[in-house]
């Protein structure tokens, strides 16, 4: 156990400068530092200081968050650390390439939290934070075994979000593994929601991982079986959470297709657009309907008019 709170002599680490010694993989450098002589005890916290100093903070955080973490379970067992912090703690390590401790402290938690309920849209952002750093940082199986602990662990659902981490790990790691990850989230959610609410999910996991192509074949095969309202509800969820690029992505996989209402799409722009008061791209979206023959609702036109006047912007059409 590192003592963070001793404060011993800068020198210490002036004096065991080694090829290799880098700040940004402090618990590496940290066992350099050990290996020359150096206890751990006299590195810890200078080496933590200077990564402070050098505004390396999530270094910093994350070098120093485990030990403190450790400090909390081996002296104060009674001081229950909650499912949040455990969550936030896990995401440090995986972004400091430590996957598998991350896997382990959760496994830990898991067991000592004995079947403890948790609200899973509290929370929802902590576990997807959690995801996406694995996504990005770790292969395929990592991924797989984090949501796997985290669905058993009572954390997540099989949904939109974790599948849509799970198209991007794939789409980082374009291997067997991680195709084989795809097909397993499907079937786990066909499992729990049917195979028609899985398709509209991963069609929305495409979409919010920029993968217009995929979302067509999966609109494509969808066919008649589109539920409009559920994508009704999608896309006022990404007027909500500003998610333009999703909706432009729905357009390019859409075009063409007599199924998708491109109406309600562009209506969903626009509303964004408001928000933004981005008069220019408001105004190409008329351009693009006329483009492709879709004549504008009298709703779209009056909201196109009044961003256009908030934005100074000349409009081309009569109301």
């Amino acid at each position: 156990m590192l003592q963070l709170a001793v404060t011993p002599s800068l020198v210490t680490l002036r004096d065991h400068v080694i090829p290799g010694l880098s700040l940004s993989q402090p618990c590496l450098t940290l066992q350099m530092l050990q290996n020359t002589g150096l206890s751990a005890t006299a590195a810890a916290t200078p080496l933590l200081i200077v990564l402070v100093k050098n505004n390396m903070m999530e270094q910093a955080i994350s070098f120093a968050a485990m030990d403190i973490y450790s400090l909390l379970g081996t002296k104060y067992p009674s001081f229950k650390v909650d499912s949040y912090k455990v969550v936030d703690l896990c995401t440090l390590l995986i972004q400091s390439g430590r996957a598998a401790e991350a896997s382990e402290i959760l496994l830990e938690y898991f067991i000592k939290s004995d079947g403890k309920s948790v609200n899973t849209r509290q929370i929802l952002r902590n576990c997807r934070n959690l995801l996406l750093a694995s996504a990005s940082t770790s292969n395929p199986q990592e991924t797989d075994k984090l949501f796997s602990l985290l669905l058993q662990g009572g954390l997540v659902e099989a949904d939109t979000v974790t599948l849509g981490v799970l198209v991007k790990s794939r789409l980082n790691s374009e291997s067997v593994a991680s195709y084989q990850l795809l097909q397993d989230m499907m079937e786990v959610i066909a499992d729990v929601k049917g195979l028609l609410l899985a398709q509209h999910d991963l069609l929305f996991a495409y979409l919010e991982a920029g993968q217009p192509a995929e979302a067509r074949t999966v609109l494509r095969n969808l066919a008649r079986s589109l539920d409009h309202r559920q994508l009704t509800r999608q896309l006022q969820y990404y007027v909500k959470t500003e998610n333009e690029e999703a909706v432009l992505h729905l357009l390019t996989a859409s075009r063409g297709m007599p199924n998708a209402d491109r109406q309600a799409m562009y209506e969903c722009l626009l509303n964004i657009y408001h928000v933004k008061s981005e008069g220019e791209k408001g105004l190409s979206l008329w351009t693009s309907m006329q483009e492709e023959s879709l004549t504008p609702t009298p709703s779209f036109l009056t909201n196109l008019a009044a961003l256009l006047a908030v934005c100074k912007i000349k409009i081309p059409f009569q109301i």
